[in-house]
């Protein structure tokens, strides 16, 4: 379809959620919208993004962790994975805690053949937000704002720095995106980035997006199916945790400094697909230095999901599937599970 300027600008954010939450592959997406105002890379743009859900240059990655190699690039370490196994505390079967990557498809899972053993054997899937495809549009008004601007809180080289990166990116400019909140543009941004440094190595993989396919498959196998969030709670937290000044500040930052920013988007990535926890963790703690804040994104979540996860154990043998920086940390679903009196020891998927 052909939209005005002012229809596209109000397209760009509603469509790329609604390719986030599609059930189908990105490609899907590429021509839901095309805009006069727009050039083909804006349409990139809505085929890739996938906001769900991340301090400086670490917040727009964090989100999409929360958020390839045909193997591992190092051996396994025996204490650090993926999959977890939860047992004792009076649980007559173990439950597994999955730690996944939202932006890889589910043919990634037929290089882990342990994680989809557990997955098949359990009677119950936990996974963090019920997609309801009827809410597609509203939820998509949650990234705009009526009465503000991006541009109201930067300076007027902080305003060029944007401009520059939008129009080498997606061929837009900073005016074409004024009221999008700077959250949903910072995460936009990242993944163009993350599609540009590691595009070969993420669309080996075809399916349906990791977190999704838990859901189908449990469906399809009758598994029984806890959400921990609704959709509406999800973009409130990305959207509305805190100030657009705040949200301004992280979006210039992450810019700033390129080399830093790709070194961490490799980073990320490497430790991800190695199974590096320790790693995970690690990044977790620097963003906790750099913005206490953002307690809200993990460990807020994480307390609300540990009032639901020990009693769903109890009744049936689980298979949990949550992104994976909610497994590390003092505040992470690992420590606080033990802390509860549970048991819970890394199992290797790595051949």
């Amino acid at each position: 379809m052909i939209l005005t300027c002012t229809e596209a600008n109000n397209n760009v954010v509603s469509n790329a959620i609604i390719c986030r939450y599609s059930v189908v592959k990105y490609q899907r997406c590429f021509d839901i919208i095309t805009s006069v105002c727009h050039q083909p890379t804006t349409n990139y743009l809505i085929m890739k993004e996938d906001l769900n859900i991340p301090m400086g240059r670490l917040l727009p990655l964090l989100i999409l962790l929360f958020t390839l190699n045909t193997g591992p690039l190092f051996a396994q370490d025996s204490d650090q994975s993926l999959l977890w196994e939860i047992s004792g505390n009076g649980l007559e079967e173990p439950s597994y805690l999955f730690g996944t990557f939202h932006l890889l498809q589910d043919e990634f899972l037929e290089t882990k053949p342990v994680v989809l053993q557990k997955f098949h054997a359990s009677e119950q899937v936990m996974v963090e937000v019920e997609i309801d495809s009827s809410k597609m549009q509203q939820l998509a008004m949650m990234a705009f704002m009526q009465d503000d601007r991006i541009s109201n809180h930067l300076t007027e080289e902080q305003q060029t720095l944007l401009s520059d990166v939008l129009v080498s990116l997606m061929g837009v400019g900073l005016p074409q995106v004024d009221r999008i909140k700077p959250m949903a543009l910072s995460a936009t941004i990242s993944l163009l980035q993350y599609q540009m440094l590691l595009g070969e190595e993420m669309t080996k993989y075809e399916g349906e997006p990791i977190d999704q396919w838990f859901v189908s498959e449990g469906k399809r196998s009758g598994k029984e199916l806890v959400f921990f969030e609704t959709m509406e709670q999800q973009m409130d937290l990305i959207f509305n945790s805190m100030p657009v000044s705040e949200q301004a500040d992280l979006l210039i930052g992450y810019l700033e400094d390129e080399e830093e920013t790709n070194a961490l988007i490799r980073r990320l990535f490497d430790c991800y697909m190695n199974e590096k926890t320790a790693c995970l963790e690690q990044i977790g703690d620097d963003m906790y230095e750099e913005m206490p804040a953002t307690t809200a994104f993990l460990d807020v979540r994480n307390e609300n999901w540990m009032e639901q996860i020990p009693s769903r154990m109890e009744q049936l043998p689980s298979f949990i599937a949550v992104g994976a920086l909610h497994l590390t940390g003092e505040q992470g679903l690992i420590e606080m599970l033990r802390r509860d009196g549970y048991s819970v020891e890394p199992v290797q998927t790595n051949p």
